[in-house]
């Protein structure tokens, strides 16, 4: 889509002809160019329009003009028919080097192949052949005594007065006078339809009626002389009469027969000359080079040659065959024959033979054209081969050439050469339609027709060209050139070394007007019509095929035609084409340009340059071609580089005071997130999903209300009328653009969410808001509502053409070429699409390149990319003409600081979007912490999309008392208990905190300085505990209790006891608000049957892994990323689908306060696995905190501490108590801590151990140990009868006994203790390892979890204690 600028050099340093070609998307200044020539030319200043190429600001984007090496640049090549007084043109029509033209000014010319005014290089010609005196009143032709001399009119002269029109041959050349306006040949069809006979042929019954005249008259003439009868003689009379009157009639109708003959033979020359002007008078631009087809594709005339005339009979029947004159001479058409070329009717009088020349014409040689042009017909698909070498068809191709010049200066045909180029002049790339490229280069896409030159052959004894692989490469015809293989599929074969035309079985049907005429009589070969292999001129069959090789001499055939090819040298094609486009050397107007890439009138409006079409710069308006734009195409279409031109091109032109973007890129970023840090981007959205979706669409919500209410305001009727009152004081209201990529994704996950498109749409043109929607494939995503409020398309590549026609009315989308992204076509409105390439970046997509030529095409001195501008290194005006233009590595990123340095003191508008929440949050913002006062704790951030900043989310007892939190395991619902407990303590320490933990996730709270307590699976007995602390009606101390994972709890505890525990979590919900304390009950679908979770008003939801089961049982809410932390709030006063949160990833960044916590809060207590006398014996567990169990006396024991804070457990089992358990669970241990406790006075204890003998009277016993207090029996299940006589004997002497045994349902009875021991706190339980052990208790309890010597259960108050009984020695 670049625009190509041809500079031709003029300078004596260069010492040869040198062409360049600047391809650039756009103009580029004259100090860019001066600084690549610089260093190939050292010293030498270009000048262009009359001043140093250094101070042009900008060159012209295409076209042709001259730089000199001085500030007056030569005069131009004057065109012959540009000058209007000039009165002829003299023109070598045909020959060795036709095309000369010489202007016959009032003087003296000589004409030669030396140093002479009209030069040709013609070895027939002497140097200095012949002389034109030119007057006011006449034109005199001499000789100057050359060897061949000069004829006219087949006759040798000396001298002769010439007038304009007449001709003359000199040597091998044909020259003719010509007027200055040219030859203007009659209208033509192409291709040729054959000329109907005005007469129809009349029969063969000449002889017939001759005889049946002259038979009758002898015979009566005969019997009258016989009988002298005058009857016979009336007899004769009458048969003259009826047989010679028909022979007469017919003799006249064969008359005007060859009359009509001779016409229409001499009406199908005159065409062709018509057709194909002589090469001389064309390549001087005095006649019109050539006619196209229906399809667009010239006639190819090689030269002339020997025809029949094509021509068809008024009743359809096909015409006679060609005949040859009677006596007349019969000499050969070969092209060495110099006499024949005197001798025949040369080009130019053919040329303008009239319609009564046709009248008058000569009935001479029938249906044969003597000197007629050879026209081929050109076709899609079609292939044209040339053997022999460059020096052969070289000329030939031309000569060809030269008569499309027309055509390819209008670029309606399309020129490709692929290969070697050497056989054309430089200035053949001036052409719009002309493309060099290699020989294995892919040809893109055209609607054009094209011609192709395939000159890249490797050998011309093996290799052939052959066409390369094309995709939808448009209407081709291929010219295959050189080589001596066929070339298969080729249908006409144009041999230059023999001047031969053969023409296969597919060339004769298109080219039934190609037929040979026949022979001269002794020709080889000849054959006369009507002969086999003859075919009718009208092209019913083709001839035999003589074969694909070069046809011999001797080797004529209906299918091979002698033709006489014309050619024209290398710098004649030159001279043509700078006639056809000459350069400028007078300049443009750099202010007025046409190229410029500001549109005029547009530079108050919102604009950007978003590519460049073939004619310049392609200009989008967002109002003029809005209000809305639709991006559509296929992946590697090119979408991204085009929706990133498009953001950079609005920014560069406008300032963020008058312009904002919002940029939703669903690629995760890699499209817009380099654009967003630019100071127009007020919102960014990457990897969109439903959530941000909704999200965008609340926030274009609540930004049209505003505008609304902004305009109504300031009583502005929309957006243009506010921007039009606005003064200095007012605040701005910039335009919006909402860029949403991908939109086909957003339509998919919000189907529901078209309808507030559409109202937006609908709505945003009069607030200043301009959607630019991207999508792959918009059928199915843009309603038609929607595409009724989009004002332009741009398609780039689709996937099928009903896509195409879908866009832009036509199909041509999806023929573009795939290996080219960035091809697009753009359509305003209904109008015409439009074909451009996006640029990159802003910038051209394809960077500036020069190319120096020599003379020719293939001598390429240089190709190179022209530096781009940097800011600084030139001047003002080209600095801003490539505003923040870079090296190609950092493009993209030093683009977007041109523009943030550009916009640097325009203070941006007022953001109205608020910033998305983050997906992490490490920390809350200072600009959120500052909305709330520092007693409160902030454990994430609220988002608030009808403000232009998000909120703090605050938890506190006072507004938070009853908190439900919903989500399922990796939501961020574990990280709710410690968040809540920072906030609660932050700054220092507030309430205590209980964490009921019936999943064990939350085990780090374990050891939490705010943590009072601790619950979790394995804690079952403890809840007991708090149950019991919790309700006790003298507690009325502030706390947060935390609850977690209720089903695990159901799991743990037995019915009654959960139940409990919901009942006492009901209770503790209702009284929170009252006691200043907070309730948080945490899980998923577990809370769905909670009566405490019920009375929750405020509840957070985390959707993150919830599926439809788990959702169904939540309310309808708003959609959220699925982010960890990530959740809705729904409580009374907020929007009835809840608010999006998102929760601090960790409490890290709320710390605790320094120290301890106070020793006056509640406390819940894990009981320690081990304890030994000394700990129990510790006055902080008796004196500062007291005990629990009964009250001290002197029965009582001191066995171990229990819940819920750990003080010690007193046991009062009474007179006798049992400790029951297993092997390893303590009870010897216990034991002899009981036995070293001390007895009240002087009184001690007396242990007996498993070898010991008991006591079998009390009396001994008394006397051994009087002052004994307790007597204590270990394993009293391994001696039943003993320990059952020592109990009842100890109890009747009022001493206390103490039993230790393993568990048995039979126990109290063996031991005969059942009328003894019937207070159920006479049992101490140690580690029971099934629920069976503690039956002779009369209670029943769950086996542990794990085995934990001391640990043990006794009755204390009707409730059932867990202690941790002594079980390490002192």
């Amino acid at each position: 889509m670049a625009g190509k600028l041809h500079i031709r050099l003029n300078s004596p340093a260069l010492g040869q002809p040198v062409l360049l070609e600047l391809a650039a998307a756009e103009p580029v200044s004259g100090l860019r160019l001066a600084g690549v020539l610089a260093p190939r030319w050292p010293g030498i200043i270009w000048h262009w329009a009359g001043k140093a190429l250094t101070d042009v600001p900008r060159l012209p984007l295409s076209g042709r003009i001259l730089l000199s090496d001085s500030p007056v640049g030569p005069e131009p090549h004057r065109h012959p028919r540009s000058d209007g007084h000039d009165p002829a043109v003299l023109v070598v029509m045909r020959g060795p080097d036709p095309g000369g033209a010489l202007p016959l000014r009032r003087g003296v010319y000589a004409l030669g192949r030396g140093e002479v005014d009209l030069p040709i290089g013609d070895l027939g010609l002497s140097r200095r052949h012949a002389l034109l005196r030119v007057t006011d009143t006449s034109i005199v032709l001499s000789d100057e005594a050359s060897s061949n001399g000069v004829w006219f009119a087949q006759t040798p002269i000396l001298e002769r007065r010439l007038l304009i029109g007449d001709s003359f041959t000199a040597g091998g050349s044909d020259f003719a006078v010509l007027p200055a306006r040219g030859l203007s040949p009659g209208p033509v069809q192409w291709p040729l339809e054959p000329v109907p006979l005005a007469a129809d042929e009349p029969g063969s019954r000449l002889a017939m009626l001759l005889i049946g005249a002259l038979a009758p008259l002898g015979l009566g003439f005969g019997l009258f002389l016989m009988t002298r009868s005058v009857f016979f003689l009336a007899f004769s009379a009458i048969s003259l009469l009826t047989g010679g009157l028909p022979a007469l009639l017919l003799l006249r109708a064969k008359a005007r027969f060859r009359r009509a003959w001779a016409q229409a033979t001499v009406a199908d020359a005159k065409r062709r000359e018509d057709l194909a002007p002589p090469l001389g008078a064309v390549a001087a631009g005095l006649a019109g080079g050539c006619i196209v087809d229906g399809a667009g594709f010239p006639a190819l005339v090689i030269g002339h040659g020997r025809l029949a005339a094509w021509l068809c009979s008024g009743s359809g029947a096909d015409p006679p065959a060609p005949r040859l004159a009677r006596g007349k001479s019969r000499t050969t058409t070969g092209p060495q024959s110099r006499r024949r070329r005197r001798r025949r009717t040369n080009a130019f009088a053919n040329f303008r033979a009239t319609r009564a020349d046709a009248e008058n014409a000569d009935p001479s040689n029938l249906g044969i054209l003597q000197d007629s042009p050879v026209p081929l017909l050109l076709h899609a698909g079609a292939m044209v081969w040339f053997p022999g070498l460059e020096s052969g068809w070289g000329p030939v191709l031309r000569g060809v050439l030269v008569r499309w010049l027309p055509l390819l200066a209008a670029g309606t045909l399309e020129v490709v050469v692929l290969g070697p180029a050497g056989f054309l002049p430089a200035e053949f790339a001036m052409l719009p339609g002309v493309r060099v490229l290699p020989a294995d280069a892919k040809l893109p896409s055209t609607h054009t027709p094209r011609i192709v030159l395939c000159t890249g052959v490797r050998s011309t004894q093996h290799a052939q060209p052959v066409p390369p692989a094309t995709t939808d490469a448009g209407p081709t015809v291929w010219f295959h050139c050189g080589g001596s293989a066929p070339v298969a599929g080729a249908e006409a074969h144009i041999d230059c070394r023999s001047g031969r035309l053969v023409l296969q079985s597919s060339g004769r049907e298109h080219n039934p007007w190609l037929w040979p005429a026949p022979p001269a009589r002794g020709i080889a070969g000849g054959r006369a019509p009507g002969s086999p292999g003859h075919a009718s001129p009208r092209g019913s069959g083709p001839a035999k095929n003589p074969g694909p090789g070069p046809v011999q001499d001797g080797d004529l055939t209906d299918s091979s035609l002698p033709v006489e090819l014309e050619g024209i040298g290398f710098d004649t094609l030159a001279r043509a084409i700078r006639r056809l486009v000459p350069l400028d050397a007078a300049g443009l107007d750099p202010v007025n340009d046409a190229t410029s890439a500001t549109p005029t009138g547009v530079t108050h409006r919102t604009g950007a340059l978003i590519g460049d079409t073939a004619e310049g710069p392609l200009h989008l308006d967002l109002d003029a071609d809005g209000p809305h734009l639709l991006v559509a195409g296929t992946t590697g279409s090119g979408k991204s580089e085009l929706l990133r031109s498009l953001v950079l091109g609005l920014a560069t032109g406008t300032g963020p005071d008058a312009l904002a973007f919002m940029l939703v890129d669903f690629k995760g970023g890699a499209t817009l997130a380099p654009l967003s840090v630019l100071p127009h981007v007020q919102d960014f959205v990457s990897d969109l999903d439903a959530a941000a979706g909704e999200r965008i669409l609340e926030l274009l919500g609540h930004e049209l209300r505003r505008r609304e209410a902004f305009l109504a305001q300031h009583a502005a009727t929309d957006h243009r009328d506010y921007l039009r009152s606005r003064t200095a004081t007012d605040p701005p209201l910039p335009k919006l653009v909402v860029l949403i990529d991908e939109f086909r994704v957003f339509a998919i996950e919000l189907p529901e969410a078209l309808e507030r498109v559409v109202h937006i749409a609908t709505v945003g043109r009069s607030l200043g808001i301009h959607l630019v929607l991207s999508t792959q494939r918009p059928a199915g995503t843009i309603s038609a509502p929607l595409r009724a409020n989009i004002g332009s398309v741009i398609a780039l590549r689709t996937i099928g053409e009903s896509e195409s026609n879908d866009l832009i009315g036509s199909a041509a989308a999806a023929r573009l070429d795939a290996s080219t992204p960035g091809l697009a076509y753009f359509r305003r409105g209904g109008g015409s699409p439009v074909k451009f390439r996006a640029r990159v970046n802003a910038r051209p997509s394809v960077p500036a390149r020069l190319r120096g030529f020599g003379p020719c095409l293939d001598e390429v001195h240089f190709d190179e990319e022209v530096p781009a501008a940097r800011p600084g290194a030139a001047s003002k005006a080209a600095v801003d003409e490539a505003p923040g233009q870079t090296v190609p590595g950092s493009e993209l990123t030093a683009q977007v600081e041109s523009i943030r340095e550009r916009h640097r003191d325009v203070e941006p508008a007022p953001n109205p979007f608020s910033a998305a929440l983050p997906r992490h949050l490490p920390a809350i913002p200072r600009s959120v912490l500052r909305q709330v006062s520092g007693h409160q704790g902030v454990v994430g951030m609220l988002d608030r999309p009808h403000l232009p900043q998000a909120g703090p989310l605050v938890f506190t007892p006072q507004s938070t008392s009853r908190l439900m939190v919903c989500g399922l395991p990796g939501s961020g619902i574990e990280r709710v208990p410690e968040l809540l407990v920072h906030a609660v303590n932050r700054g220092s320490f507030g309430m205590p905190s209980f964490v009921l933990d019936g999943n064990g996730t939350l085990g780090a709270l374990r050891d939490h300085p705010a943590v009072s307590g601790y619950l979790g699976p394995g804690d079952a007995w403890r809840i007991n505990e708090l149950l019991l602390q919790l309700g006790d009606p003298g507690c009325g101390q502030p706390l947060l209790l935390v609850v977690c994972g209720l089903g695990g709890w159901a799991q743990a505890l037995e019915g009654s006891t959960f139940l409990t525990l919901e009942a006492m979590l009901a209770g503790f919900a209702r009284t929170a608000p009252e006691l200043g304390r907070a309730l948080v009950v945490c899980g998923d679908r577990d809370l769905t049957s909670s009566r405490a979770a019920s009375l929750c008003e405020s509840r957070w939801y985390l959707p993150r892994g919830a599926g439809p089961e788990v959702l169904m049982g939540w309310p309808q809410l708003r959609k959220v990323a699925s982010h960890v932390g990530r959740g809705v709030l729904l409580d009374p006063e907020g929007p009835p689908r809840g608010t999006e949160f998102q929760l601090l990833d960790g409490a890290a960044s709320m710390p605790m306060p320094v120290g301890q916590a106070p020793e006056t809060w509640l406390r819940s207590l894990p009981l320690p696995e081990v304890l030994s006398s000394s700990d129990l014996e510790t006055a902080a567990w008796g004196q500062t905190q007291g005990s629990r169990g009964a009250a001290e006396s002197p029965s009582s024991l001191s066995v171990g501490v229990c819940g819920p804070d750990n003080r010690p457990f007193i046991w009062s089992p009474g007179p006798c108590g049992l400790v029951i358990g297993h092997e390893g669970a303590g009870k010897r241990t216990l034991l002899e801590h009981l036995a070293g406790l001390a007895g009240s006075g002087q009184r001690h204890t007396v242990h007996f151990g498993p070898d010991d003998e008991l006591p079998a009277h009390a009396e001994e016993f008394l006397n051994l140990h009087p002052l004994a207090e307790r007597v204590l029996v270990d394993r009293a299940d391994l001696r039943m009868a003993q320990a059952s006589r020592a109990a009842e004997v100890l109890l009747a002497a009022r001493v206390q006994v103490i039993l230790s045994a393993e568990p048995s349902a039979r126990l109290l009875f063996e031991l005969g203790l059942s009328s003894v021991v019937r207070d159920q706190r006479s049992f101490l339980v140690l580690d029971p390892q099934f629920g069976g052990d503690a039956d002779p208790s009369g209670f029943r309890l769950q086996a542990a979890a794990t085995s934990l010597p001391g640990r043990a259960f006794a009755m204390d108050r009707g409730t059932i204690r867990q202690i941790q009984c002594v079980n390490r020695a002192a």
